[in-house]
């Protein structure tokens, strides 16, 4: 790697220590990302992608896997270019939660809101409330491999949901 793009990306994760670092208090916003053990068990943690427009301390949080090995149709890939690190949201997996069960101590940084807003579309599509224009990745959507990361997930979300109480 060239001494410039070390640099830069020296700079670019300092840069984004400090926007954690001074969102510590804050509180849960969209973006956010946070350390879950059951999500932590399959290799995710739990980002908050949408707030409810009735309740405002009920967001939608979606799995963000950082091992970017698979994508399939309802995902969305996050570039760790513009956040601290890579990886995929998986939107059709999520899960309604209440501010209370999301502890600032739990808050382990965040996604850029480009992707936050990428999810949103994804999950208008999903519900049908908007057509999908983007290629339908079929292959990887019907491959045994990511069909059982996704059971394993949707077992984390279901044990979470368990824990806290389904919203």
């Amino acid at each position: 790697m060239r001494d410039f793009d070390v640099q830069y990306q020296i700079n670019r994760l300092k840069r984004l220590e400090k926007i954690v670092k001074d969102r510590a208090n804050d509180p849960c916003s969209l973006g956010d990302l946070y350390v879950i053990p059951e999500f932590a068990v399959v290799g995710c943690e739990l980002a908050v992608v949408l707030q409810n427009l009735d309740d405002p301390l009920l967001w939608y949080a979606v799995p963000f896997d950082q091992s970017d090995s698979m994508v399939g149709t309802w995902d969305v890939v996050v570039d760790e270019s513009v956040t601290k690190c890579g990886g995929v949201l998986r939107c059709g997996r999520g899960c309604w939660i209440s501010s209370d069960n999301l502890p600032k101590d739990k808050r382990s940084g965040f996604v850029d809101i480009s992707f936050v807003n990428e999810a949103k579309r994804v999950l208008r599509c999903l519900v049908g409330a908007e057509e999908v224009s983007w290629a339908v990745r079929e292959n990887v959507d019907c491959d045994p491999d990511y069909a059982e990361l996704l059971d394993d997930i949707t077992k984390a979300v279901t044990a979470f949901e368990s824990r806290v109480g389904a919203v």
